[in-house]
């Protein structure tokens, strides 16, 4: 199970406030320092869905139940990785090529930077998704529809109010034995 809410939200609002604090104090280096604490929760909500996923995916192979796609773990991982490389290759952009490669003038950067842009929020929300889709399918038993999945996506997405949420729930399915069966991992 992932880390629990009673640990993982003051973690989350700690590193969020310092950010904050750190961006707006007008010093110097705290610009490296935000910056590496908005990393850091990201790295911790994305580690916190990671761990959900990992556990409901483990659950849908013991109740012998596969999503869309054949492993909801490993779909979460690419759109994870896809996430990383568009932000990534955006900062990159915004930072030396578009001086490099446009004057300001070319009316070609705009449309190039929506789609980066979409193609990122994309990626980073279908992490959410897969994951969302994943607890919904174990607790069901079998596939359910998008409107069920928009609440546990919306809490995903707003993690430090969804964390007390999808824990207890997260809890239930591990107490649940398929077909009357204890499961040992």
């Amino acid at each position: 199970l992932p880390l629990r809410p009673l640990y993982f939200v003051p973690a989350y609002l700690f590193l969020t406030a310092l950010m904050s604090l750190l961006a707006t104090s007008g010093l110097d280096i705290s610009v490296y320092w935000s910056a590496l604490f908005g990393l850091a929760c990201f790295a911790l909500h994305f580690a916190w869905t990671f761990r959900a996923v990992a556990f409901v995916s483990k659950r849908l192979q013991s109740m012998r139940h596969s999503l869309g796609n054949a492993n909801a773990l490993g779909t979460a991982g690419r759109f994870f990785l896809l996430f990383v490389l568009l932000l990534g290759g955006a900062i990159l952009y915004k930072t030396y090529l578009q001086a490099a490669l446009f004057d300001g003038t070319a009316p070609v950067y705009k449309p190039l930077e929506m789609a980066l842009a979409f193609a990122t929020a994309f990626s980073f929300f279908a992490v959410f998704w897969i994951a969302a889709r994943a607890v919904c399918e174990a607790e069901t038993g079998g596939k359910v529809p998008a409107h069920s999945v928009v609440g546990t996506f919306l809490l995903f997405v707003y993690i430090v109010i969804g964390a007390p949420f999808i824990y207890p729930r997260l809890k239930k399915l591990r107490e649940q034995t398929p077909g009357g069966i204890a499961e040992t991992a």
